[in-house]
């Protein structure tokens, strides 16, 4: 009691795999179609604050035709910010 439990994906991941039966439902029943993205020229700073306010981990990374070039998570934020201190 008093202890935080927080969820991430890899906790998701381990009681899906091990207490739930997957779904016959599509991608497209369940997937999110209100994307929260980011385009190649987003500074690290702006893609962190969208990030908090969306309470997302990770976010897709277009280019200025739309089309997808990558995908952004916290870690790689992370990173950036342990980079900039070297």
């Amino acid at each position: 009691e008093g202890d935080r439990w927080t969820w991430d994906s890899r906790n998701v991941l381990y009681v899906i795999k091990n207490q739930l039966k997957f779904s016959d439902k599509e991608v497209r029943d369940v997937a999110t179609t209100e994307l929260v993205t980011v385009t190649k020229t987003t500074s690290v700073s702006e893609c962190a604050k969208k990030m908090k306010k969306s309470k997302i981990e990770q976010i897709p990374v277009i280019d200025f035709e739309g089309e997808l070039v990558g995908l952004l998570r916290a870690q790689d934020l992370i990173k950036a910010l342990v980079d900039l201190d070297e």
